[in-house]
């Protein structure tokens, strides 16, 4: 089944970034990375699988902060970044090139103000020069799924986003671009937006520590079973819950 090989090559995936992940609270760590936590905040990227809360987050993280929102699907259509939809997932296809150059030009404008960037794909537009810290937000992939079916999307992309949580594809992603010392993992998982928050500036005022490579979906829906339901609902596409 689809499922059940992705599900393989994720676990295959996660294991080997488990093994590279370091605490947070390890004593060895560099002064180099302790002198880039303690530097100041360009752009904040908050991103995440849809579905796990960004732009609420990221609006309220702006106003707490006195700083710029730029949600990226809406600068997106703003400015023109599309390249084109897809019919079958009820999506807009964006243009990250022209992104990516908009994002780098406002963030090297002089006296530029600290900007919170969120959006999906933040962490594939962002500059890495300036950006300073990381928030990818996650979501227990079974309220996930319930989520995205009350907006009204496709099966076909409630199916893809659920599965890319499971799989931690927007984390690995962001790995794949950023040092591990800037990432961090927030679970939104029955919180609220505040809550979140709370967090996240407990964590950008260094009063509590990051968290990375803790959060483990597979784990936590195998121990009764919610696991195989998940994965029928995704190769199937359906019913949705009970």
């Amino acid at each position: 089944m689809a499922g059940s090989r992705a599900l393989e090559e994720g676990e295959t995936r996660r294991r080997g970034f488990k093994s590279r992940v370091y605490s947070a609270e390890n004593p060895a760590r560099s002064t180099k990375k302790k002198e880039r936590m303690e530097s100041p905040v360009k752009i904040i990227v908050v991103t995440g699988t849809p579905g796990t809360g960004k732009t609420e987050i990221s609006r309220i993280l702006s106003e707490r902060l006195g700083c710029r929102h730029i949600e990226l699907s809406k600068l997106s259509r703003e400015r023109g970044f599309i390249s084109g939809y897809d019919d079958e997932r009820g999506t807009w296809i964006v243009n990250l090139e022209k992104i990516r150059r908009y994002i780098k030009d406002l963030s090297s404008e002089p006296n530029s103000p600290y900007i919170v960037l969120d959006g999906h794909i933040a962490h594939l537009v962002s500059p890495k020069a300036e950006t300073k810290l990381m928030f990818v937000l996650r979501c227990r992939p079974d309220e996930l799924e319930r989520r995205l079916r009350e907006r009204g999307y496709p099966d076909k992309k409630v199916n893809e986003n659920v599965l890319s949580e499971l799989l931690d594809v927007v984390l690995l992603e962001a790995l794949g671009r950023f040092p591990e010392e800037i990432i961090c993992e927030i679970d939104t998982t029955g919180r609220d937006g505040v809550e979140v928050v709370d967090e996240m500036l407990s964590i950008i005022e260094g009063k509590k520590r990051k968290r990375l490579g803790e959060i483990d979906w597979i784990g936590a829906l195998s121990d009764n079973g919610r696991i195989l339901d998940l994965l029928k609902r995704i190769e199937g596409g359906g019913p949705r819950f009970s």
